[in-house]
């Protein structure tokens, strides 16, 4: 029954009513604890509800993640980049999209914080992790970017930017990964930035 009906479960985690995310979250908790589904199909779920605005949904979330963590490491962090763009989906609809690009300026948030905690306890994934977050640049055209890039990119922006960094060594992975993004995507983003101030 739960194979049927796990992609609406799924689904429904990412929705921004707090009742229904609530309720699914637990289903698929309930669900990943008793082995049900394979945990590499829920990753992004759980991962998303990290960054809920409810506290105790947070907590099991983090709970669920540093389990499955220990057993599926490899698996858990091979949907780095399905994870991030789940995230900002979810915070997306959370934050009613057309406010979103203006809150996010207001009050910049490291809403991945604990997913990044996670993955910063070994540098070769913490390096995968970052070059994750930073893949959707790479959309970015002289040709045009999509709306929500932009806003996925803002929400990369702002958490690559108040992450709790505890080391030089971790602010100096950052530094190397943007430098790169810069010299890839830098002339790009720079043409779009002129022809928008030649046009008015």
């Amino acid at each position: 029954l739960m194979q049927t009906y796990i992609g609406a479960v799924l689904r429904a985690v990412g929705e921004a009513d707090a009742t229904l995310h609530e309720i699914a979250f637990e289903v698929i908790r309930q669900t990943l604890q008793q082995g049900i589904v394979h945990p590499l199909r829920c990753i992004p779920s759980v991962v998303l509800s990290m960054a809920s605005p409810i506290p105790r949904i947070r907590q099991r979330a983090v709970d669920l993640f540093a389990a499955l963590d220990g057993r599926h490491a490899s698996l858990i962090y091979s949907r780095m980049l399905d994870c991030i763009q789940a995230t900002a989906a979810f915070r997306k609809r959370v934050a009613h999209a057309v406010d979103a690009p203006r809150r996010c300026m207001r009050t910049p948030e490291a809403v991945m914080a604990s997913f990044y905690g996670f993955a910063r306890q070994k540098k070769p994934r913490r390096v995968d992790f970052v070059r994750s977050l930073l893949k959707p640049y790479a959309s970015i055209t002289p040709a045009g970017v999509h709306p929500d890039t932009v806003l996925l990119c803002r929400f990369i922006a702002e958490n690559l930017a108040t992450f709790d960094y505890t080391s030089a060594d971790e602010v100096l992975t950052v530094t190397t990964e943007l430098d790169r993004v810069v010299a890839d995507y830098g002339v790009p983003l720079l043409s779009l930035s002129d022809e928008e101030d030649a046009n008015g």
